[in-house]
């Protein structure tokens, strides 16, 4: 069986490109590189950090991996504005040609699109003040 086939089979495609029952969504995750640390954030609990995908920049939140040796250049796994793992840059574009090949590469920049990291550290300083008041 040629790749192209056997990976559809394995997504739950059929051979008309339509989804079948076997096919499940997912959330998918997509490789940014670190353009800027924010080492002097005013945020309290929120360490946050310049990223960069498809010429696409937005804030990311990297408190989940704050223990890995972050810096500009490095690559990272983002979610929902949330940087999951740091990873290679090797790793970085297997990912990005994958989501590519299955035609996911423009939801996951929609999405990452549609994020600010502003608006999240402004809703933290709102519920840190609530609590305080």
């Amino acid at each position: 069986m040629k790749p192209l086939p056997l990976l559809k089979l394995l997504l739950g495609i059929d051979i008309n490109g339509k989804k079948n029952s076997l096919q499940k969504d997912m959330c998918l995750a997509i490789p940014g590189k670190i353009v800027e640390m924010d080492p002097n954030d005013q945020t309290p609990f929120v360490q946050t950090a310049l990223v960069e995908v498809s010429s696409v920049r937005r804030r990311i939140n990297i408190e989940l991996i704050k223990d890995e040796e972050l810096k500009p250049g490095d690559w990272v796994l983002i979610h929902v504005g949330f940087a999951l793992a740091k990873i290679s840059e090797r790793e970085a574009q297997d990912q990005l040609r994958i989501l590519s090949m299955l035609g996911e590469d423009k939801q996951a920049m929609e999405e990452l699109q549609g994020y600010s990291m502003e608006e999240e550290k402004k809703n933290i300083k709102d519920t840190i003040l609530k609590n305080l008041i």
